[in-house]
């Protein structure tokens, strides 16, 4: 199943993607937040320890561990492959660059639907990146975001990064504002 003397740092860093979030924890974090909330599964098939009632750490240990450190690392080992293995678990991403990859790949499927998917995907990008000392550009050319062709007379110095299929374009220095197409018209 997992190697439980395996080498992992629960308190360490990680990116998670949850139903179109990404969000920034520690690894343990994300382990009890979505692991086995009914605390059913925590101990199917797995004869290393018995549970004290309120489920946090083992109370007696069985042979193969030395320490009830070890023990506690082989429970979150656990917990980690329960939530790694549920049907509902977060994509947990374990350093910067991986992040900024899922976000690029979530730009870069953006199909012209809401202009507001694409500017949560970019503000994510520029997120993560900046919390790996990473390079967004490197991870996103902002001339070619797709979405609905620009009309003739949009002026894209203004400028204007992509539309919609509604109208909404992203627009401002930092593609961070939103303005219909027919309130820009009527300003210009």
């Amino acid at each position: 199943m997992i190697d439980y003397y395996e080498t992992v740092d629960f308190d360490q860093e990680v990116w998670t993607l949850h139903y179109g979030k990404m969000e920034r924890d520690t690894l343990r974090d994300v382990c009890r937040e979505h692991g086995d909330d009914d605390r059913e599964y925590r101990a199917e098939g797995c004869e290393l320890f018995e549970y004290r009632p309120n489920h946090q750490l083992p109370r007696s240990v069985v042979a193969t561990f030395d320490t009830e450190a070890e023990a506690e690392h082989a429970y979150w080992l656990l917990l980690l492959y329960n939530v790694t293995s549920a049907d509902n678990a977060p994509l947990i991403f374990w350093d910067a660059d991986d992040a900024a990859e899922c976000c690029s790949e979530e730009i870069a499927c953006w199909d012209g639907g809401r202009v507001e998917h694409l500017r949560y995907w970019l503000r994510t990008l520029d997120k993560v990146c900046e919390a790996g000392d990473l390079d967004p550009q490197a991870y996103v050319n902002m001339s070619d975001l797709g979405g609905v062709p620009l009309p003739d007379d949009v002026d894209t110095c203004f400028p204007v990064w992509a539309m919609d299929e509604k109208g909404d374009m992203l627009v401002g220095v930092g593609a961070d504002d939103i303005e219909n197409i027919k309130n820009y018209r009527e300003a210009a």
